[in-house]
């Protein structure tokens, strides 16, 4: 993994205002069990090849496209997945204004022009571009590893246009959750703010349990994390993530000793669920957008379970995410079948 391509993490630091209902969130007592949405179909390297997104900062459009294309290809398996354009999704996501309304972001004029210069984007806006324009085949608008971290093509074909309004989705069957940070700005832990609040026929839910819920229904999950600063990068670019593919936040006390904050993001698919039998905990399984070899290249030599699943694939365990995640979408299950 090159070192433009640590920089380049592409999903905003939450930066939102009002009033919004704080709870402890309470633990799942139903077991979880383990399985993942892609089967034994990852025995083959040339099914669904990892993609890599370069030194650009457009992770959030590589994971958004990654749960499109798995949800389309878990609707009807009897055709290959369609690789679909990251340099489309992402223009349509940039092309959202952050003072948009529907975004009900509150940034300040700094943060606006941090988030223009990093390119940096968040889930809600590829709420919008998916519901307004769709996403259409990669080979009408290939994506460019190269160029400015945050650049951004601004006009496509009429015929990209068109392949990418036959995926529209439809708004309302895509869900959507974000952290809050308040005043007191409370980016990490499991008792943050979230908007909407992360809910089950009325009772909290963890942020593990939402993501778990909607797994088993057949629904990969786009979830973005914090990245925390100094050693704290390590978690998602050092090197036992680069060669296993294992995410593995600081403990609490090194967090709180050296004052570790977020100094940016990374989003991801999330496609499965490992448990441990012996402890009851679990890791989720997620693709990554490194490529094959910038991410868990020595996956089979890891001595620590899980293993990841494949090279370009790797785990993170439901404790970490219920700290570090903060932002969702997924498309609501019940809206598969449709």
């Amino acid at each position: 993994m090159t070192e433009a391509c640590r920089d380049a993490l592409g999903c905003s630091i939450p930066a939102k205002g009002g009033v919004v209902q704080r709870v402890a969130c309470a633990p799942d007592t139903a077991p979880r069990q383990s399985f993942h949405l892609l089967g034994d179909y990852l025995s083959d390297p040339n099914f669904w090849p990892v993609k890599y997104q370069g030194a650009r900062g457009t992770c959030n459009a590589f994971a958004v496209n990654a749960a499109v294309e798995l949800d389309h290809w878990l609707r009807d398996k009897s055709q290959p997945i369609t690789p679909l354009s990251e340099e489309y999704i992402y223009a349509k996501m940039r092309g959202i204004s952050l003072t948009d309304k529907r975004l009900n972001l509150d940034l300040t004029k700094r943060q606006l022009e941090e988030r223009k210069k990093s390119g940096a984007t968040y889930l809600a806006q590829a709420v919008i571009a998916l519901a307004e324009n769709g996403v259409c085949r990669a080979d009408l608008a290939p994506y460019s590893q190269r160029g400015a971290i945050n650049h951004y093509q601004k006009e496509f074909t009429e015929e990209a246009e068109a392949d990418a309004a036959t995926r529209r989705s439809n708004a309302a069957d895509l869900r959507h959750y974000i952290v809050v940070p308040g005043d007191d700005q409370i980016f990490f832990g499991p008792e943050r703010c979230w908007e909407p609040p992360l809910e089950k026929d009325g009772s909290p839910q963890a942020c593990s349990d939402i993501i778990y819920s909607a797994l088993a229904q057949g629904a990969p999950v786009v979830a973005g994390f914090g990245v925390l600063s100094q050693v704290g990068k390590a978690a998602w670019f050092g090197l036992r993530a680069y060669r296993f593919g294992g995410i593995h936040y600081p403990s609490d006390k090194l967090v709180r000793e050296e004052k570790l904050g977020p100094s940016g993001g990374h989003a991801i698919c999330i496609v499965g669920y490992e448990r441990d039998e012996a402890t009851g905990k679990g890791w989720f399984v997620f693709r990554n957008s490194f490529g094959s070899f910038g991410f868990s290249a020595d996956r089979d030599d890891d001595d620590l379970l899980p293993i990841a699943i494949a090279r370009g694939y790797g785990y993170i365990s439901s404790d970490d995410v219920d700290r570090y995640c903060w932002e969702l979408m997924y498309r609501q299950p019940e809206a598969l079948v449709a």
